[in-house]
């Protein structure tokens, strides 16, 4: 099931989102992004952040929790986001390195627009976008 996110939720999603970076927090994200969290009963099995400006809407984090990997959880998060209707444009920036997101990203209809040199520190992203009509 998948549902933005609520205060009950917070500690969990902080937790896995301690996945992507140590110093991941909630308290820092900005007014205008939204969490949304897959869920089995209690359990966070995944979740993505996005941020929706006009018709773009940028795919800040996703992340899905181990033990639930290589069960479509991320294709449904992001594909919650591409059924919003009066979002045509999706954006995201992912690791040069990380060639499993690249594919992940790729499947699911993205293509590289640019290479954006030390956009984690010392290491290069790559910029990605998918329109739709």
């Amino acid at each position: 099931m998948i549902e933005v996110l609520s205060t009950q939720d917070y500690d969990k999603v902080v937790k896995l989102g301690k996945i992507l970076h140590e110093d991941f927090s909630i308290s820092n994200i900005s007014p205008y992004e939204i969490i949304i969290v897959y869920k089995s009963g209690d359990e966070i099995c995944g979740f993505l952040q996005y941020r929706k400006l006009y018709e773009t809407l940028d795919i800040v984090n996703i992340v899905v929790d181990e033990k639930y990997r290589r069960q479509k959880i991320g294709t449904k998060l992001v594909n919650y986001v591409f059924d919003m209707k009066d979002a045509t444009h999706f954006m995201l920036e992912v690791r040069s390195t990380n060639e499993n997101a690249l594919e992940f990203y790729k499947h699911l209809g993205f293509s590289e627009i640019r290479k954006i040199k030390n956009y984690y520190g010392i290491e290069d992203a790559i910029s990605m976008e998918r329109k739709t009509l």
